[in-house]
């Protein structure tokens, strides 16, 4: 074996040394070649330990004539750059080969880590994972995100503890069926809340909306008010029926601001994922999105309440998920929005509405040439007090369409309204196949009308329907509506895709189908019911049901 001598004039062996590596890097000791002390700094202790390897000299042309054919050319496989050929060893090669393996394989390691996280981030000891993140856009903006971690017994976020009733109670309301219709009780307001809440609400209340100049605006009491018109705002609030009705009014209008709230929750618990989603800018951020599914759409609070107890309280968007400040503001801008012309008019008619509202809830208010829902079909003189009331001894179906006379002003026959509408009551709630009906058809609403000093107007009885009667040879009805007009009650019965009928109720508790729209008038279908066209409505009738739910013989 040949022998050579370094610089430092040490024997060698006569291993055939290649730029850039010394015999260290094959296995054996030896220190660093000349090459790689001349042209390169020297790699880390660390770097070595890594197992790096070490950056090979600049690749060194050959010029053409010497090069040696492919069959002598050692690392003839190796790339050629420009035409150049490298002049170091394939171990580079090789070795880097290596390393971009293990890259490989520890980048795939990565991947698969990610993925299992993404399916079940929940480990043996934490079972139980939930994800909430929340943000609204606009002017300033702001979001949030917390994750909450624990098993059956102790949960915890960023460090603190959270109730473990408070996760149950999320698992719970996730678990109840959809709901699918706002719900005011569903949401905790009754009776005990607006009462605890008119204060507040007459505080926080402004007709002026605010401003960046003007963030405070004045309350109902700093305004120039009247004292009956503060009076009448506090006797809204606590009221439930009322107030029920500018809740469901409030999901029923088109609402936008500018402030784009979201709010996202995902639950992993025994190895299962949920989530609930809105964006919703309605009270307490409903509907929700169940699971991604937008048919699973419910108006559930319980889902915002459940939500808001697992959170602190400056997190972003949880006082919209509450009934509070947002709750109450909504609500009093509701009453501004759509009662101030009651607020006039109540005001107006002053004491004549005192006895009226002693025994019915005024949901709808106005003085007009025209009723308040629009042109009546018993409607005989201009000027009139129009209202939709309400009241506690009505079956939860029936409401009142009320039309008094108004002049002088003065509201005319309320002694009489009052006198004679329970006959009337009780006449159209003792129809027994009626009110099965009704029970069994929730989203149907009885509509009974009184106008002037009766239930069925004599401009209905005489001239409108008596009139088409007579020209459809029903003479015989027409003579009977004659006579008993005066004991009749009228009703209008709708439902909310906007169909209707008008039946007329005779003393006996026989109903006249008076007209309708549709397919169907209650449980009868077109086919069924003989009749004509006529202007107002898809179809008019002569046809009498009797008290037993029967088609009287023709």
């Amino acid at each position: 074996m040949s022998t050579a001598r370094n610089k430092k004039g040490t024997k060698g062996t006569g291993t055939r040394r290649f730029p850039g590596f010394s015999a260290g890097h094959h296995g054996h000791a030896g220190k660093r070649s000349p090459a790689m002390s001349h042209n390169h700094k020297p790699h880390s202790r660390k770097t070595r330990e890594r197992g790096v390897c070490p950056r090979p000299l600049v690749p060194v042309p050959l010029a053409r004539e010497n090069r040696p054919s492919s069959s002598e050319r050692p690392g003839d496989d190796l790339p050629s750059v420009r035409g150049q050929v490298y002049s170091h060893d394939r171990s580079y090669a090789m070795c880097r080969m290596v390393h971009v393996i293990l890259d490989l394989r520890e980048k795939a390691r990565s991947v698969l880590l990610l993925l299992l996280l993404s399916v079940s981030p929940t480990s043996g000891a934490d079972r139980v994972r939930i994800e909430v993140r929340s943000s609204w856009m606009g002017f300033g903006g702001s979001h949030n995100a917390t994750i909450i971690t624990g098993d059956n017994s102790k949960y915890s976020a960023n460090g603190h503890p959270v109730a473990k009733e408070a996760v149950q109670g999320l698992f719970s309301a996730l678990d109840e069926p959809p709901v699918e219709n706002p719900s005011l009780e569903n949401c905790g307001i009754d009776a005990h809340w607006l009462n605890a809440n008119l204060e507040l609400a007459q505080r926080d209340f402004s007709p002026t909306p605010s401003t960046l100049l003007n963030r405070t605006p004045p309350s109902l009491a700093e305004l120039d008010t009247s004292a009956q018109q503060i009076s009448l705002f506090r006797s809204h609030f606590t009221d439930v029926a009322y107030v029920r009705q500018a809740f469901e009014h409030e999901f029923k209008e088109g609402r936008h601001f500018d402030d784009y709230p979201e709010m996202s929750v995902e639950v992993w618990r025994d190895g299962k994922k949920e989530s609930a989603h809105s964006n919703s800018q309605h009270l307490f951020m409903l509907p929700w999105i169940v699971d991604g599914n937008a048919t699973r759409a419910t108006f559930n609070c319980h889902i915002s309440r459940s939500i808001a107890n697992l959170l602190p309280s400056k997190f972003t968007n949880r006082e919209r998920l509450l009934p509070g400040l947002d709750f109450r503001r909504t609500i009093t801008a509701e009453f501004e929005a759509r009662r101030q012309h009651m607020w006039d008019t109540e005001e107006t008619l002053g004491p004549d509405l005192a006895p009226i509202r002693a025994r019915f809830t005024v949901v709808d208010s106005e003085v007009s040439c025209l009723p308040y829902f629009g042109e009546s079909i018993d409607g005989d003189n201009c000027l009139t007090w129009n209202a939709k009331l309400t009241a506690q001894n009505l079956p939860g179906y029936m409401h009142l369409n009320v039309s008094l006379t108004y002049s002088n002003g003065r509201l005319n026959a309320v002694d009489q309204f009052l006198a004679r509408i329970e006959d009337y009551v009780a006449l159209v709630g003792s129809i027994p196949w009626l009110a099965e009906f009704m029970n069994r058809h929730p989203d149907q609403e009885v509509e009974l009308r009184y106008s002037r000093e009766r239930s069925l107007a004599r401009k209905a009885a005489l001239s409108d329907l008596g009139k088409e009667l007579r020209d459809h040879q029903k003479n015989e009805i027409a003579d009977r509506l004659t006579r008993e007009s005066d004991k009749c009650a009228l009703l209008q019965i709708g439902d909310p895709a906007g169909r209707s009928s008008t039946w007329v109720v005779f003393p006996n508790r026989e109903m006249l189908l008076w007209q309708f729209d549709g397919d169907s008038a209650l449980k009868w279908k077109k086919n069924q019911l003989d009749g004509w066209g006529c202007p107002v409505l898809t179809r008019c009738t002569g046809i009498v049901i009797q008290p037993n739910g029967t088609l009287a013989p023709p």
